[in-house]
């Protein structure tokens, strides 16, 4: 594999495991305010937008790679 494109892998897998142990530690919080659990709310889909985004990343890469094996 093309050594940029296992660079980027990397940083990609690291990115994911950052998004999981905070999902795991921050996302689990119990709001009882409305203000709070609306802020909460908000908080959560911009945490799995971003996600999505490093997944889908991930993803293209390793289509790449395979491709790049042809």
């Amino acid at each position: 594999m093309n050594k940029h494109l296992e660079n980027a892998y990397y940083e990609i897998c690291k990115a994911d495991s950052l998004m999981y142990a905070y999902e795991n530690t921050y996302l689990d919080a119990d709001y009882s305010e409305n203000d709070e659990r609306d802020l909460r709310n908000r908080a959560g889909y911009l945490f799995y937008a971003i996600w999505d985004n490093i997944r889908t990343a991930k993803e293209s890469l390793s289509l790449v790679e395979k491709e790049s094996k042809k």
